[in-house]
Formats: structure tokens, sequence, C-alpha cells
């Protein structure tokens, strides 16, 4: 099935009105009610219920959305296999284990291909090259406010490479 222009547009705009609506009922637990950490409970019924009561062509507000939402991380415990999504890279797996089974996290990758299928593979677990290394030891001694992150950079990189000529 395939969705013209329009029937796009109407799509995402009834989701996003859809997203408006769920979140003017936490901000009216918020600022009406005072109450911050209501979450999904009472008082956001209560609020989206009477969004009903006003506005009934909206139909259930829902605690859940059905988006398909393409993550760019996820972390893969590597004993019991849970997984965790996220839009960045946003845990430490050096620090951080699995709550079920304490297991490590491995990061993975999920990129689209042409095609717009997500490919998952697990990140590379590189070391520091050594330009990286350079530059953490000289950027400093550069970086004395004279000069732009860009120039800074250019004559590591000038250096680095006549560091490795000889």
């Amino acid at each position: 099935m395939e969705l013209s222009g329009c029937e796009t547009l109407s799509y995402m705009s009834c989701r996003l009105r859809d997203t408006l609506i769920h979140e003017l009922c936490h901000a009216a637990t918020w600022l009406i009610d005072s109450e911050l950490k209501a979450g999904h409970g009472p008082l956001w019924n209560k609020w989206a219920k009477r969004a009903l009561m006003v506005y009934p062509e909206l139909g259930e507000i829902s605690r859940c959305h059905d988006m398909a939402i393409h993550f760019k991380y996820s972390y893969k415990c590597t004993k019991c296999g849970y997984s965790v999504q996220r839009h960045s890279k946003s845990i430490d797996v050096t620090k951080k284990c699995c709550g079920y089974c304490r297991g490590t996290f491995e990061l993975i990758l999920n990129k689209k291909n042409k095609d717009g299928v997500v490919v998952s593979t697990p990140a590379r677990k590189g070391t520091t090259n050594e330009f990286a290394l350079y530059v953490k030891e000289h950027y400093a001694s550069l970086k004395d406010g004279t000069r732009t992150h860009a120039q800074v950079m250019k004559i590591l990189g000038e250096r680095f490479a006549k560091s490795k000529e000889t």
C-alpha cells in the first residue's frame, strides 16, 4: 500500500495532534495540579477524559503510541539478549550492566540501507588511532583562544603528517 502526499500529510497531522493532546495532559498535571511526577496515572487520565469531553472527535487519547521509531543505537546484553534502544550513545558500557542478569552491554549500530531497511551491526571496538592520540596530546597547546577549532585541527593534521614522514 502506498500513501499519496496528501494522505501522508493527513496521517502525520493526526499523529501530531494526538501527540500534542497527550503532552498537554501532562502539562495540565504539572501546571494546574502542581504534580510533577504524575506520569500516566489518575491525574493524567483526568485531563485526558476532560479533553475528550470538550473534543469528542479526538477519539481515544492513549498513553502509548504505536509509531515505529528508528533508533540509531541499541545496547544488547551479551548474556541474556535484553536490548535497550537510544537515539544517542548515552550508555557507558564500561560502567553500566544489564538490569536483568548483570551482563555486559554491546553497542549495536542501526543504519537504514538504500532501501530503507534497518541493518543492525555491532559497533567497531577499535582502539584510539595514532592521530587521535596526537590530537589529544597537542590540542591544548595550540588552542589558546586566538585560533578556531578548524585552524587548530588543520595545524595538527599538517604537523602529524610531517612527523610521519621522518
